[in-house]
């Protein structure tokens, strides 16, 4: 029989409780107890039905696995498009078909990396705003053609310069349901962290 905890810290606590009761009664040997956290109890599973298939397929790991989880959550929540940020020639293919080759009016850049950023000025429409949500490291650098920045309009808008309107629009979305902030959040850390 399995035992199945909902924690990894749950299940070795079972499993320590089972091994100080054999050791009480004296016991020097017995059965190993199957305690599972249910993440790796179903896991495990995936990977027994995986080894069984010949075409290749395997478990996804952690980071793979919450990667597919967020594009699955933005999927869900009402997001026009999702793309895969590391592949530049994706993400311009989806944004050109989803806007029709116009651009997107908003480009958000959640990261620091001037990669990021360039690749938000390449993806915005003419006359679009490019959101600075991420905190360049100090000495950052950006290699963007300027007369490209002028001629198409865009605004580069750092966060903390966001508009009233701006913050009224996202608290509507967010109140209407139609933005759902709290699948995005993947852990929480302690202030002290």
């Amino acid at each position: 029989a399995t035992v199945l905890a909902p924690s990894r810290e749950i299940a070795d606590a079972l499993f320590d409780a089972v091994e100080r009761d054999h050791r009480a009664e004296g016991r020097e040997v017995w059965p190993t107890p199957r305690v599972r956290d249910f993440a790796s109890w179903l896991r495990e599973g995936h990977e027994r039905r995986f080894q069984a298939v010949a075409d290749g397929a395997r478990c996804l790991d952690e980071i793979e696995a919450r990667v597919l989880w967020r594009r699955a959550v933005a999927e869900s929540g009402g997001i026009d498009a999702v793309v895969d940020p590391r592949d530049p020639q994706c993400v311009s293919s989806v944004v050109e078909n989803a806007t029709e080759g116009r651009g997107v009016d908003l480009a958000v850049v959640a990261t620091s990396a001037p990669a990021a950023i360039q690749g938000a000025l390449e993806i915005v429409r003419r006359a679009g705003t490019v959101n600075l949500f991420g905190v360049p490291a100090t000495g950052s650098r950006l290699d963007y053609d300027l007369l490209q920045l002028y001629l198409r309009g865009i605004r580069i808008v750092p966060t903390y310069a966001t508009t009233e309107p701006d913050i009224r629009e996202v608290h509507a979305q967010v109140a209407a349901r139609r933005l759902r902030l709290a699948d995005l959040v993947s852990e929480r850390f302690p202030l002290s962290d």
